[in-house]
């Protein structure tokens, strides 16, 4: 199929109010993404002059405002590469209205808020001008803290931390900030519902590309995925929120989806890549500091019984264990790493002469633990000697706690004929897969949320010592 450049998607672009020049002829690859996990963001790729004057003319610095439609971004990142044909432009731009969200920072305290009136009043602060946002999700006292350090909470962060308390998806495309839960979503007005069937290898509707990729996911079937292809003239409408209705002689991918991302290549004749999930809540996350329930505590009572009643040589056979889980900390329930969790997600951390690679996230929570920056691929890191200093290994057998650091070999990392390996911030254990904060190498991905299974697993580092507990508090 093929990928040449629409123009006239491309001459619609403007840069802080001013149309692109020659943008047609120099760009050579543009995307818009949106997702109900990260930001959304517009990448580019602009041939320039052998002399570099694009880039050295400053008209694509960071912080510039390009516009697309109803879309506004702001450039990120900026950088050069070298093609065969000479220099080339590289430019991501995030969402305009979350940089504006990402730069108010600084301790505020707004009171005791109805979350949902809340929420609206700080993105029509921003100049959000659409909103979909669920009513009833309550009261609660809604604050900023004051920057530690390097630690810089924005009331962006504030948003993310309140929808994963309260179970609902944050996200913004084109203007319209989304603080709902899949469910409530699904049985409101002002979305799409996208028809689609498909019979046969050659007998499919006439808007899909071809057989949709499905994964049956795991645990119940909760983290079932459909990638769908739109190649109708009014594919690039789609939006997360949607719904896609499959049927046809499709088994058990057929029925209700919900969308949770878009990639629109702005090309002639390409797909619009369309993600989906099954409409199922996010899992309502425990606010830091909040009282043990009633059968919380009856199961740890039960499991300090059981402990009292074991014998003396099991108990002597695992004081060094017991030595080791002393030193060791889990970061669940740690305020401290959920601020953590949500002030990298999005950024690219640890980025040195490889690029965006997954150790570099993993470097970078190493050295806001305990002030060091370990070496070595990802296969390398469950057995390299600086991590093990700072972080108890742990069995791939055992379930992984937040705060851990994930290790995996093969089958990941493919680079050439090699395995390089993977590492991941985890933030659950699913049982046969594991939820965590990760940056990609191969993809060249920034810090994502994303959920990996546990092939190739080689075990889990988990922070030990004063400063591991400190961060508890």
């Amino acid at each position: 199929m093929s990928s040449t450049m629409d123009g006239s998607k491309l001459n619609k672009l403007t840069i802080s109010g001013a149309a692109f020049s020659n943008v047609s002829e120099t760009c050579v690859s543009a995307s818009l993404d949106v997702s109900t996990s990260s930001v959304s963001q517009m990448k580019f790729v602009f041939n320039d002059t052998p002399s570099m004057q694009l880039f050295r003319s400053g008209s694509l610095k960071r912080g510039t405002t390009i516009r697309y439609g109803t879309w506004s971004v702001t450039i990120d990142d900026v950088g050069t590469k070298a093609d065969p044909a000479g220099p080339q432009v590289t430019v991501t731009a995030l969402s305009s209205f979350v940089t504006k969200l990402r730069k108010q920072t600084g301790a505020k305290n707004w009171g005791n808020q109805d979350v949902s009136a809340w929420v609206r009043s700080q993105a029509k602060a921003v100049g959000m001008t659409s909103y979909w946002i669920q009513p009833g999700l309550g009261k609660r006292k809604i604050m900023r803290e004051k920057p530690e350090g390097s630690r810089r909470e924005s009331t962006w962060d504030v948003m993310t931390v309140l929808a994963r308390e309260l179970g609902v998806w944050l996200f913004e495309y084109g203007g319209r900030l989304v603080f709902a839960r899949p469910t409530w979503m699904m049985g409101q007005s002002g979305r799409s519902t996208w028809q689609l069937t498909w019979n046969s290898w050659s007998d499919y509707s006439a808007s899909m590309s071809g057989l949709p990729k499905y994964n049956g996911g795991s645990e119940g079937r909760k983290d079932e995925r459909l990638e769908v292809g739109l190649v109708a003239a009014n594919g690039d409408t789609v939006r997360p929120g949607d719904e896609i209705a499959l049927g046809g002689n499709v088994g058990e991918m057929g029925g209700r989806w919900i969308v949770v991302s878009c990639s629109y290549p702005m090309t002639v004749s390409e797909t619009v890549k369309v993600v989906c999930e099954r409409p199922v809540n996010p899992e309502k996350q425990a606010k830091a500091g909040a009282k043990k329930t009633a059968s919380t505590k009856r199961k740890e009572a039960k499991g300090t019984t059981k402990k009292k009643t074991t014998t003396k040589s099991k108990s002597s056979s695992s004081s060094s264990s017991s030595t080791k889980q002393k030193t060791s900390q889990s970061l669940e329930g740690s305020l401290w790493f959920r601020r953590w969790v949500v002030n990298k997600h999005g950024g690219k951390w640890g980025v040195e002469g490889y690029g965006v690679q997954c150790v570099g996230l993993t470097k970078q929570y190493a050295r806001d633990l305990f002030g060091v920056w370990p070496r070595g691929n990802g296969n390398q890191w469950y057995g390299g000697s600086v991590q093990r200093r700072y972080f108890t290994p742990i069995s791939k057998h055992s379930t992984a706690r937040a705060g851990d650091i994930a290790c995996w070999g093969a089958p990941y990392g493919k680079i050439g004929g090699r395995y390089y390996g993977h590492v991941a911030v985890v933030i659950r254990d699913n049982g046969s897969t594991v939820y965590c904060l990760s940056q990609s190498g191969t993809r060249g991905l920034g810090a994502h949320y994303a959920t990996f299974n546990k092939v190739g697993l080689q075990g889990y580092l988990r922070p030990k010592g004063q400063t591991a507990r400190n961060q508890l508090k």
